[in-house]
């Protein structure tokens, strides 16, 4: 443009809120989709199920923190076989390591809270107890397999 044309004016856009927002929401929906890692779906019949708890061992005192009422804790997850019907467990699902936000794009198979598998009538108890700086959210994808084939 030459010095002597006079530029456009922006025009201002209104929009309504919930137009705006749900805008936001579906960008927002399709970055965290363009950053998605499914693990590979094991092998087997049930559907994999799981409990998180938090054990307290009231018997010895955590040493690494200088309040005396601190006993040791650990973090469990429980899979199990799961009965998945008749329930949406796109709204159960388990997040991968809810602590470690680099890893929330991760999806897994498991789901939270589900009903136990009524045609199991025993399942065994697989303890996997990770140590040397690996992380039990690595053995996952083992976990879940195991299950699957109670």
């Amino acid at each position: 443009k030459h010095n002597n044309e006079k530029m456009p004016t922006p025009q201002k856009i209104m929009l309504p809120s919930n137009v705006l927002a749900d805008f936001i929401w579906n960008l927002t929906q399709f970055i965290l989709a363009q950053d998605t890692t499914l693990l590979p779906a094991p092998t087997g019949r049930f559907a994999v199920g799981m409990l998180v708890r938090e054990w307290e061992h009231t018997d010895e005192p955590d040493t690494f923190t200088p309040q005396a009422q601190d006993w040791r804790t650990i973090s469990v997850q429980i899979r199990y076989p799961a009965d998945a019907s008749g329930m949406n467990t796109a709204l159960h699902r388990a997040s991968y390591a809810p602590l470690f936000p680099e890893k929330r794009h991760i999806i897994t198979h498991t789901r939270l809270n589900m009903p136990f598998a009524k045609e199991v009538a025993q399942a065994p108890v697989v303890v996997i107890c990770p140590g040397r700086g690996v992380s039990k959210h690595e053995y996952t994808i083992i976990a879940e397999d195991l299950v699957r084939h109670s």
